[in-house]
């Protein structure tokens, strides 16, 4: 493989399965959430989880289930950001931009939910869930709204330029423009075009047909935004004036183990849980 299309699949696949693993984690913890309040989780799809109540309805237990995915994507987040640190000074580098694309999708879609869904609720409309329904709960006020706003801004835009300052660490000299952008470039623009195209298209069998299409569209373009204002930032915008310590340069020889490793769970992805996973029959 050439020299220079090698080092950005590494890229890709580890972007990929950062992306994939942070998708996946939220989906789950809606349905692990449900089992775990007493409700039934009837299935499990990329892009959706359905559930209900087997009797009466309980709602501390339905804003649980909405609310603590994203709650856990961000704790998880953090977690990650200090393990692409540990594994940074390890020199590591495969396993360091897993993690760095894993936080960043995972703050992002944590945060992202505390950020949008105050813009977006809709008093007396249809709440589709997540933070929409917990906003409603606590009666959908600004004085409700703003604080949730606010965190969740605040969580996106320090995301942003964390993962300027990661991408740098990959940098041989943070200090020469020319370098930075070599390095930024497939780092952060490059998956963020690549994983959102491969996104919408997957979301094509979205569950909720064209709505759902929309809100993956939105969440993948809009959401994760970040990533292509990371690429400028660490390009172009951040202030370095001395080099970055132990920077780890990108992998430049192939890495199957990750490669198959990805091409499995994709593959198991689009067979298994596009088509959808059915608990229980639903009539």
């Amino acid at each position: 493989m050439n020299n220079r299309i090698t080092p950005i699949f590494n890229v890709l696949t580890t972007a990929w399965l950062g992306a994939l693993a942070a998708q996946l984690f939220h989906e789950a913890c809606h349905g692990i959430a449900a089992v775990l309040v007493g409700a039934e989780w009837q299935a499990f799809n990329l892009f959706a989880v359905l559930w209900d109540w087997p009797g009466a309805s309980n709602e501390i237990g339905a804003l649980i289930i909405e609310g603590s995915p994203a709650l856990l994507n961000i704790l998880t987040g953090f977690l990650a950001v200090g393990l692409f640190g540990r594994t940074m000074k390890q020199k590591r580098a495969m396993p360091a931009l897993f993690w760095m694309y894993f936080a960043g999708y995972s703050l992002f879609i944590g945060f992202g939910y505390l950020f949008v869904d105050p813009l977006f609720y809709q008093p007396g409309g249809e709440q589709l869930g997540d933070w929409r329904k917990v906003i409603d709960a606590l009666g959908g006020s600004w004085a409700v709204r703003i604080p949730i706003l606010l965190v969740g801004a605040s969580g996106v835009l320090w995301g942003f330029f964390w993962l300027a300052r990661s991408t740098l660490r990959f940098a041989a000299d943070a200090t020469d423009k020319a370098e930075r952008v070599r390095v930024s470039l497939p780092l952060m623009l490059v998956p963020y075009f690549a994983i959102n195209i491969l996104f919408t298209i997957l979301a094509f069998w979205h569950p909720l047909g064209g709505q759902g299409m929309f809100i993956v569209a939105f969440q993948y373009w809009f959401g994760y935004v970040g990533f292509f204002w990371a690429f400028f930032l660490a390009a172009y915008w951040l202030d370095v004036n001395s080099p970055l310590p132990d920077p780890v340069a990108l992998p430049d020889q192939p890495q199957p183990v990750w490669w198959i490793a990805t091409g499995f769970v994709f593959l198991l992805t689009v067979a298994v849980l596009l088509p959808t996973i059915w608990f229980v029959q639903v009539s």
